[in-house]
């Protein structure tokens, strides 16, 4: 197939806008405490055990984040290419997340013909700070690829039950297992879609009894389930906590007391998280549906979307744990709504409404949305990766041991103490000095210090805690944190 020089210019266009928006200021901030610094540590010691397969925690097999290792595989990989640093670690996620945005976009010029649906479907997403921010496209987290992968399967089923093209049915199983192998469980929670649609259009059963089906829906199953049953051999249980962690654990139960109620995530819509793109794309379907939807060109695609992103929300929403990432997948899905939206409203405008003179006025408001559009990604890359509070104390370790790097200053021979029970990121920290200077720093507490150490107290409140025979000397103090050296104490 010939690609057209508009087309090409098209692609090249958006994709140098989704490098920018993914890759710019991409290892600037320092590893958030909980999920991103923990698979820093998985990826860490993947490395060291050369077994893709298995993730540990200091020397453990971690039950704690029982996902599959996919993720943590290529963040392995990529340290091993890049050095241990934060961009190295973000770097699949960035990736998994250009390659969406070019899934999307060749989706709306294959289906569509039409480049601009494809921008403003990708710009849409590109600036929605719940997915081009904290714990989505721009961290070393999961959602990232499991937006990437859960959208390609809903495309793929799109496409086939469309075109009833054998390998856009492979495709959809292909997408699946990926799905899963990003986020375990999560990835399923789509598939109640499938499920509904196939009824509402009768076509369960006839689809049920195809061959390829029941082939590529048995072979699935089994690798999915191949890999389950290694990592219950290799961990004893490990079955029995992903039952517990990804299954009923937080579907019926409150996780680390991450509650809310059953609209928490309806009124995630309405935060700067998911704004203006939920607020544009409810209003714009609710015009479609009241003075449009007989064009049914639009009306179908819009309605698939639209069912896939209410099951989503639907399940997140019933599940006891709460918890604000969770309603990433659904923002690709908005986008392409809103790009399906624009190109069916501005065509019916166009043909129906506007004289042929006018018609450059579909162009100004586009270049409006372009101009908007690069200023709030130079906003977004701009702004450093948000956090807990409970985290800030413990990120800042991090800005001093990048900045002590920097200065080529020797660490060698100190050690650290934190008040904090879980320190992952902190610990990438000290393995990233141990791994790329060779330099060694040791978690003591308090109650270990001896006379003669130098140590970095990362809360003040830490002086109060030190033995009574030792006096604490400041060295220095930066982002907080205490460089102290230990004396005797005086009689």
């Amino acid at each position: 197939m010939r690609i057209s020089i508009p087309i090409l210019a098209a692609y090249l266009a958006i994709v140098s806008i989704a490098v920018f928006a993914l890759f710019y200021n991409l290892g600037t901030s320092p590893l958030a405490c909980w999920d991103e610094s923990r698979q820093a540590i998985n990826a860490l010691e993947m490395l060291d055990n050369q077994n893709p397969l298995i993730t540990t925690f200091e020397g453990e097999t971690d039950l704690w984040n029982t996902k599959p290792s996919f993720l943590v595989a290529t963040q392995a990989l990529s340290f091993k290419i890049f050095g241990i640093n934060e961009f190295a670690l973000r770097l699949p996620s960035a990736l998994a997340a250009l390659l969406l945005c070019i899934l999307i976009f060749s989706f709306f010029i294959s289906e569509f013909k039409s480049i601009a649906g494809g921008f403003v479907a990708v710009l849409s997403l590109l600036t929605t700070q719940g997915f081009n921010g904290y714990h989505a496209a721009r961290t070393g987290d999961f959602e990232s690829f499991l937006c990437l992968f859960s959208t390609f399967f809903i495309i793929s089923f799109y496409r086939y039950i469309k075109t009833k093209n054998q390998f856009f049915l492979l495709l959809f199983f292909i997408g699946i297992l990926l799905t899963i192998f990003s986020k375990g469980i999560a990835g399923l929670m789509f598939l109640p879609a499938v499920i509904i649609y196939l009824l509402y259009h009768r076509q369960l059963i006839s689809t049920l009894r195809l061959h390829s089906f029941q082939s590529l829906f048995l072979t699935t199953t089994l690798i999915v389930l191949s890999y389950y049953l290694y990592r219950d051999f290799k961990e004893p249980g490990y079955l029995a906590v992903v039952y517990v962690n990804e299954l009923w654990g937080r579907f019926g139960n409150v996780v680390e007391g991450n509650r809310g109620p059953w609209y928490y995530y309806l009124q995630g819509l309405t935060s700067a998280q998911a704004m203006p793109l939920s607020l544009i794309v409810i209003a714009a379907s609710v015009y479609w549906f009241v003075k449009l939807r007989l064009n049914k060109i639009y009306t179908k695609p819009i309605s698939f979307f639209w069912l896939f992103t209410g099951v989503w929300i639907f399940f997140i929403s019933i599940a006891k744990t709460k918890l604000a990432w969770y309603i990433v997948p659904a923002f690709p899905l908005l986008s392409i709504l809103l790009g399906v939206l624009y190109i069916g409203i501005s065509r019916h405008f166009t043909s129906h409404r506007f004289p042929a003179q006018n018609k450059t006025s579909l162009k100004v408001i586009f270049i409006c949305l372009l101009f908007f559009c690069g200023l709030a990604l130079r906003q977004i890359v701009n702004k450093p990766l948000e956090t807990c509070e409970y985290c800030i104390e413990s990120s800042h370790f991090g800005l001093m041991i990048n900045e002590g790097i920097k200065q080529h200053r020797d660490f060698n021979g100190y050690c650290w103490a934190t008040g904090f029970p879980y320190y992952a990121n902190q610990l990438f920290y000290i393995e990233k000095l141990k791994r790329e200077k060779s330099q060694n720093v040791t978690l003591k507490k308090p109650f270990e210090f001896q006379k003669g150490d130098k140590v970095f107290l990362l809360q003040p409140t830490l002086l109060t805690a030190i033995p009574a025979h030792l006096k604490a000397v400041v060295i220095a103090e930066k982002y907080g944190i205490l460089e102290v050296e230990l004396h005797d104490a005086p009689n």
